[in-house]
This record gives C-alpha cells, structure tokens and sequence, in this order.
C-alpha cells in the first residue's frame, strides 16, 4: 500500500507535493476540530443532567467559571450559544477544506491528463492505429480519475 502511494506521489511535481502535504495538514486540523466539537457536547450533556455538576469540581477553573453564573439557565443558554459557535466555525472550516481538497483533486486530475495525453500525442503513428481510441479515452478518464481519488481518500 505504502509502495502504491508513493509510486503515484511521484508521480507529482514539486509544487503539487507541497499542495498535497498543504491538504494534508488542513485535513489534520479539520479531525481535530471535529473532536472538539463533539467533545463539547458532553460537559454541557453533563450539566444539563446532574444538579450537582460533581464532574467539574475537580477543576478549579471549570468550577469557579460556573460559579459565575447566578442561574443554571444562564450557564445552559452561554454554553448553547457557545457549542452553537464552534458548531458554525467547524462548518465553515470543513467547506473551506472540501473546496481546497476538491481545487487539488481537479489540479493534479488535470496535471496528469496532460502528462498522458503527450505521452499518448509523442507516440508513433503505429501505436495509434494499433490502440483503440476507446482504450486510450477510457484510460485517461477512468484510470487517472482512480488515481486521483486514491491520493485524495
């Protein structure tokens, strides 16, 4: 597998590499906003539940931080705004990442379309009348297009 992917990196100019290691990294920070986000749902599931919130009083930050809150509605609706702000932030986030990963996928579809399309123009006359055109079409659409997809996901 690692033999694979390496053999179709290299495949990848310079510049392409460093856009590919770029998604890569935005893809990194992108799980990680997503475990937060889910993470904080439960601090706000478990003050919602227990009267007592037990499970904040072993920090003395968390704990003094509720304690500033004179109700429990107002502690509920500050973290409700709160989840619903990092909720809206890890979307916006996550379409900047699908549009970056999209604009790459499209760059390197295109870039290798022409590396075979003047391997394919540089052959002689013979290699055309041997090959069908249908072979040489579906290899540029469907096998470069499995290349892609495979660097990608």
């Amino acid at each position: 597998m690692i033999k694979k992917f390496t053999k179709i990196l290299s495949l990848l100019d310079k510049s392409r590499k460093i856009k590919f290691i770029i998604v890569m990294f935005f893809v990194f920070i992108g799980s990680l906003v997503e475990i937060v986000s889910f993470g904080s749902i439960i601090p706000f599931l478990e003050i919602l539940v227990n009267e007592q919130n037990n499970y904040f009083q072993n920090n003395e930050f968390i704990s003094s931080f509720i304690s500033n809150f004179d109700k429990k509605i107002e502690l509920l609706a500050f973290l409700t705004f709160l989840i619903f702000i990092i909720f809206f932030l890890k979307n916006i986030f996550l379409i900047f990442l699908t549009w970056l990963s999209t604009q790459f996928v499209n760059d390197v579809r295109l870039f290798l379309n022409r590396i075979y399309l003047d391997q394919v123009l540089t052959n002689p006359t013979s290699f055309q009348l041997e090959n069908d055109s249908s072979k040489i079409i579906r290899n540029s659409m469907g096998e470069i297009n499995a290349i892609t997809n495979k660097i990608i996901f």
